[in-house]
């Protein structure tokens, strides 16, 4: 697990962008909800936000000659095959775009009481299918709905293939692909070495 703290002025980029999602929703589907879950929050969006600006962060960190793309501050024209994030090594950008996946840290770690598991390493088959349509990666983080919380845990990776092979059907507030083995998430020291193309995995 890596742990990122984001600086003042990157939590309030992140509280402004979840704004945004927030009113860009609410006009296209009517306040206070996206679609059929209601979901349309800024205290949800936020956890999303600071884990894609966290993995943003930390791959320069780890890839200082790289260019990494924040494609998801666009997210009215971000197209399918960006991704969340790209990486530009060498003036050719790799194959593998990175969805990253936010959720709460109790999320991650305690067992819902309804659904009887923890709401971690899970995507939507319409969103798997995607994944595996464009060889996406998939980064798995964690963060608060505070705003003044400014640490992010960057938990792990897999490859869209891994949920295909290795994950289940269940069914939370919707369909799910859920990888429940711990096991079977990758390595992040892993990643920067797979994106530069110094490592294969399996």
């Amino acid at each position: 697990m890596i742990e990122i703290e984001l600086t003042e002025p990157e939590m309030n980029d992140c509280w402004t962008h979840a704004k945004e999602i927030v009113d860009y929703y609410d006009k296209r589907n009517g306040k206070g909800g996206s679609g059929a879950y209601g979901h349309n929050k800024v205290a949800s969006n936020i956890v999303g936000v600071k884990v894609e600006l966290a993995a943003a962060k930390w791959l320069k960190s780890q890839m200082p000659t790289a260019v990494v793309l924040e494609h998801f501050w666009d997210f009215k024209s971000n197209r399918a095959s960006d991704g969340d994030i790209g990486v530009i090594i060498d003036n050719v950008e790799n194959r593998n775009p990175i969805e990253a996946k936010g959720v709460t840290d109790e999320q991650w770690e305690n067992v819902h009481p309804r659904y009887h598991l923890p709401l971690r390493r899970m995507v939507t088959p319409n969103q798997l299918k995607n994944y595996l349509k464009h060889d996406a990666l998939i980064l798995w983080g964690t963060a608060s709905r505070d705003r003044v919380d400014h640490d992010v845990r960057i938990r792990g990776w897999n490859l869209a293939s891994d949920l295909e092979e290795h994950g289940e059907a269940v069914r939370t507030i919707c369909d799910n692909v859920y990888l429940r083995d711990d096991r079977l998430m990758r390595r992040m020291d892993l990643l920067p070495m797979f994106l530069a193309g110094v490592v294969k995995v399996a």
